[in-house]
């Protein structure tokens, strides 16, 4: 179960490859372009399930500030998560989690870029993605196993491993929706080691999310037009 107590310091949900749409913008030839996404976080807390949104904003160049206007009016600064300062994030707090469904609706994201202000405007679309189920989480020959059932409404799947100060650990890639197994060693491949391996006696939570992409998202760019994240937890330790 994840508790109060466990989410207030809550991992990273969605880890984008670096460079894929940052800085990629050639002054002579290129127009800045940005592009502003707002998606539903769902997790189960103390028992129930609640609902918060994170915000983001993806420009092909450098931004010096970001912002997001919701529907009534509330208007939120993002920050920067990286030393291009290409991807600015607003990611929720405790406080921010509620039984409230999520209701649809327009998010405006304001940026500026070398001081000329620019606009991308964001649908909120919602279907309630189920918690993924996890059916296995042991550790054989110091390797990870995790397997769980699969879910026709998802697009796609990302396993997380955390430590108890909530700092990532691994991140796997995007994985199918055929894929129901997954195993994380030291030398595995199809993820990202992060601050170290696991530590033998160490207890570690697995974060298991289902992923859900805008409908009108393509295929080169859906890592940029999330709709939902559902995520699943389960705590283990190291052996």
């Amino acid at each position: 179960m994840m508790t109060i107590q466990k989410l207030g310091k809550y991992a990273l949900l969605f880890v984008l490859a670096a460079g894929m749409f940052a800085c990629n913008k050639d002054d002579n030839t290129t127009s800045f372009n940005v592009i502003g996404d707002v998606f539903v976080n769902k997790r189960l807390i103390d028992d129930q399930e609640m609902y918060a949104k994170t915000y983001c904003a993806y420009g092909n160049d450098a931004m010096e500030t970001a912002e997001v206007t919701t529907p009534d009016g509330d208007v939120y600064t993002l920050e920067a998560t990286n030393s291009f300062e290409n991807v600015f994030v607003k990611y929720p707090s405790l406080s921010d989690f509620t039984t409230d469904i999520p209701e649809e609706n327009n998010y405006q994201f304001n940026v500026v870029n070398e001081g000329i202000p620019h606009q991308s405007i964001d649908v909120l679309e919602f279907d309630d993605l189920q918690l993924p189920v996890i059916t296995k989480d042991t550790i054989e020959n110091h390797v990870l196993i995790v397997e769980w059932e699969t879910d026709d409404n998802a697009d796609a799947y990302m396993i997380q491993l955390t430590n108890d100060d909530n700092d990532i650990i691994f991140s796997s890639q995007l994985l199918t929706t055929q894929t129901t197994h997954f195993e994380i060693e030291s030398v595995n491949v199809s993820g990202t080691w992060s601050t170290g391996y696991p530590v033998e006696g160490d207890t570690y939570t697995i974060e298991l999310s289902a992923l859900t992409f805008d409908s009108g998202a393509g295929t080169t760019d859906y890592e940029y037009h999330v709709k939902e994240i559902a995520t699943s937890v389960s705590s283990i330790t190291w052996e």
